[in-house]
């Protein structure tokens, strides 16, 4: 499944906002207080590197 986030709405009956819960809790609970340094204009290499391969079924 894949997620535009460029546009504004998603359609509830398809966007799993538990599944989102997850995965950011997952994301602070691994990465803590280094989320808040963002490095560089284009943002992190490796999650660069990662999102493509990844769903967010996989992230939870």
């Amino acid at each position: 499944m894949i997620y535009d986030f460029a546009v504004g709405q998603k359609n509830p009956e398809t966007f799993s906002t538990e599944a989102l819960k997850r995965a950011a809790l997952r994301a602070i609970d691994l990465e803590g207080a280094a989320m808040n340094r963002y490095p560089g204009a284009k943002g992190s290499l490796a999650l660069r590197d990662l999102m493509p391969r990844l769903s967010l079924a996989d992230m939870v």
